[in-house]
């Protein structure tokens, strides 16, 4: 009755996990975040299997050698951990990208250590019932210290709460903060599950409550790559139109602007440097652009090509070229940065809507466009009497 019983509970989530695997392996290339995530997706399904595996062991008429309970129970309380640890990974990627590599080695360092201690623990079950032991029906029962493993999936799923809620405050965008709490919901729903199971032993529902909270992400993962830019992670063109025309039809009354600018000599870093470098230029400039706007909310997007937009309620000319201060002492800072085969700069241009009497969408984007060419017109002309 215990094997069908827990056969029942996982089928379906299994299933679920199994059809979004392969759903997410077919899609594009596996960039590190969705191998990770990829990873927790597989870490989550070998727990289901383990689990129905060792409680299908009660029901063996033929002799079963007596390490295996136990071992099978050592790997699913550490699959639980590692699948945690694996969340909180996925978490820096998607949350940080490319800016973890200051402090990755030292991280991966002290988690590997910390897994390789706490595994000690969980292996020495079998000599020092501290934690569990197996009884002569070939199931698992909870010993003095069984709650051990539970904090230990705890801390790592506050942790990532924690995380994802510190990155939250930090975002001015609303859908990165949004994004934040989709995050947030893995841990917080995952968490649930696992102290009904603390509290109520019988009811046996933290692996499907984290199967539920993958499957949210995932969709949620989904549902962004329709509004997001493929590449640098901001709001893509398609998302720009609708927002400025939601932005219009709102009509608040409020003054509002719109910065248009792109990469200076962005064809020379491709062809010095190749396509690659030519991405990561773009992701860098991307992030120029979010530490610059962490001070206020304003819409960030990929226009498309090496152009890319900022939409803020500026409330005249002087405060939207507060904002063009930033973005030019954010793309000084990240020159000063050391080993940096290409240089970056943005050429500007900046238009209010109390400019465009027309109430034309398509003449605000123009004229800003203008600008910022002018803009970067202006700095050539620059560079050729310096070179004079």
């Amino acid at each position: 009755m215990t094997t069908l019983t827990h056969l029942s509970i996982h089928l379906f989530p299994m299933s679920m996990l199994l059809i979004l695997y392969i759903d997410n392996r077919k899609k594009g290339k596996q960039a590190k975040e969705k191998r990770i995530f990829n990873c927790l997706v597989l870490l989550t399904m070998c727990i289901m299997a383990v689990d129905i595996f060792g409680w299908s062991l009660a029901d063996w008429s033929w002799p079963v050698p007596s390490a295996l309970p136990w071992v099978v129970q050592i790997v699913e309380i550490l699959l639980r951990a590692s699948v945690f640890g694996c969340w909180i990974v996925h978490l820096c990627f998607r949350l940080y990208g490319d800016r973890l590599q200051k402090g990755k080695k030292a991280v991966s360092g002290i988690l590997a250590v910390s897994f390789i201690v706490y595994a000690v623990v969980i292996a020495g079950s079998p000599w020092t019932h501290l934690i569990f032991s197996i009884g002569p029906d070939r199931l698992y029962r909870r010993e003095a210290f069984y709650w051990i493993p539970e904090c230990v999936d705890c801390i790592l799923l506050l942790a990532g709460a924690i995380l994802v809620t510190a990155a939250g405050r930090k975002e001015t965008s609303r859908e990165r903060r949004q994004e934040c709490e989709f995050l947030r919901f893995f841990s917080i729903f995952s968490l649930v599950g696992i102290l009904t199971d603390h509290f109520w032993e019988d009811w046996w529902i933290g692996i499907p409550c984290m199967s539920v909270s993958i499957l949210f992400v995932y969709i949620n993962t989904q549902n962004q790559k329709i509004t997001m830019d493929g590449l640098t992670g901001l709001n893509n063109r398609r998302e720009f139109d609708r927002y400025l025309h939601k932005k219009i039809e709102q009509g608040s009354g409020q003054e509002w602007g719109i910065l248009m600018l792109d990469v200076d000599d962005f064809k020379s870093i491709n062809d010095r440097f190749g396509h690659a470098a030519g991405d990561r230029a773009l992701c860098e400039t991307a992030d120029i652009l979010r530490h610059a706007a962490q001070r206020e909310p304003v819409f960030l997007a990929r226009y498309g090509g090496d152009e890319f937009s900022v939409v803020g309620n500026w409330k005249n000319i002087e405060e939207a070229g507060e904002m063009i201060r930033r973005l030019n002492e954010e793309a000084e800072q990240y020159n000063k940065e050391e080993n940096k085969p290409y240089q970056l700069s943005l050429s500007i241009g900046c238009a209010m809507w109390s400019e465009n009497e027309s109430g034309s969408l398509e003449e605000l984007i123009q004229k800003a466009d203008e600008r910022m060419y002018e803009h970067k017109m202006g700095k050539k002309e620059k560079k050729i009497l310096e070179k004079g």
